[in-house]
């Protein structure tokens, strides 16, 4: 438990009794605190930030074909390695691997991803 701060009366006593130096070290005291108290304050703000982004992420993200994809305005982002994002929240983009009997550039069976090499047919 942190220990009590001084009060105003208190700090106002000491100086009424000329105790000026014990007053000062109280203020300082108070100063002391209040910075803690703002560079803790900071602290948790970013800590919120951070979480709610988490949250909108995951608003944002869905599974489909065994892979996620990031829905963002009308269109779709992706897709994304499943296991990356579940084992360690990292967004990380898959490659797509053609298939050799399909020509044409958006034919893909397969994602690759280079992080962690996992591999995923497309459905």
């Amino acid at each position: 438990m942190a220990p009590l701060l001084p009060s105003y009366d208190m700090i106002v006593g000491l100086i009424l009794e000329g105790e000026t130096v014990k007053a000062q070290e109280h203020i300082k005291s108070l100063r002391e605190a209040a910075l803690a108290l703002d560079m803790e304050s900071a602290a948790l703000k970013a800590q919120v930030k951070s979480l709610e982004q988490k949250v909108e992420l995951r608003q944002r993200l869905h599974m489909e074909g065994g892979v996620y994809w990031l829905r963002l305005g009308g269109s779709r982002n992706g897709p994304f390695c499943p296991q990356c994002y579940e084992s360690g929240g990292k967004m990380v983009r898959l490659d797509s691997i053609p298939s050799k009997d399909l020509p044409g550039a958006f034919h893909c069976l397969t994602w690759k991803c280079k992080r962690c090499k996992a591999s995923y047919e497309a459905i």
